[in-house]
């Protein structure tokens, strides 16, 4: 295993509890009350309502073979990344109940296209739905957005402040920029992988 280098993502976040979240960042309560409602209205206004009648986003339970199918079609959008096979969803979304992982998947005519994971977590006295993976077919346009306002409203009925979604890549950040969401600085977090020692040296260079 090789230690990646420490890196902060920039966090587009929709607010969903407004007092409580602006209360938090700024610590007065009056001040928070009144910002509140102006960004509110800022981020509806922003925020524009992914519709595609095409596409259904349901809850699962456990991710089947077509996951291992969109993998198949998939794992070659990015030089690096981490292998996304039903039995790497399963291992990461259900082995463990603490905490509770959701997966949402996309579905376009019975075919699965895309799916987000999220995790409900503390976030200092808030509560947050923080998205741990996005991934789709990148043929289907628009998808990402689907996806995010369902954690948006998933997010919503678990009682939830934000909703934080890290941009891990440039094109992510472009396909959320139509949501109107507040932009923050994630923590500091470090990775690891496990690789051939020349190989893992080559990835850390490209990744500084």
């Amino acid at each position: 295993f090789q230690l990646m280098p420490r890196q902060s993502f920039d966090t587009g976040v929709g607010i969903l509890r407004f007092d409580r979240v602006v209360g938090h960042k700024i610590g007065d309560g009056r001040v928070a009350r009144a910002l509140a409602i102006p960004l509110k209205l800022y981020q509806l206004w922003r925020r524009s309502r992914a519709s595609d009648s095409e596409v259904r986003v349901e809850r699962l339970t456990c991710a089947g073979s077509d996951f291992d199918r969109l993998w198949e079609e998939t794992k070659g959008v990015y030089e690096h990344t981490n292998v996304r096979s039903a039995a790497a969803i399963n291992w990461l979304c259900f082995t463990s109940t603490s905490p509770e992982k959701i997966l949402l998947a996309g579905y376009k005519a019975d075919r699965l296209c895309g799916y987000v994971i999220c995790s409900q977590r503390p976030y200092g006295t808030l509560s947050m739905l923080e998205c741990l993976d996005l991934w789709i077919n990148p043929r289907d346009s628009g998808l990402v957005k689907i996806l995010a306002e369902a954690a948006l409203d998933h997010g919503q009925k678990m009682g939830c402040d934000f909703v934080a979604f890290p941009y891990f890549n440039r094109s992510l950040q472009e396909d959320l920029s139509d949501l109107g969401l507040f932009q923050w600085k994630s923590e500091l977090r470090r990775d690891f992988i496990k690789v051939n020692p020349e190989v893992g040296n080559s990835v850390k260079e490209r990744s500084a």
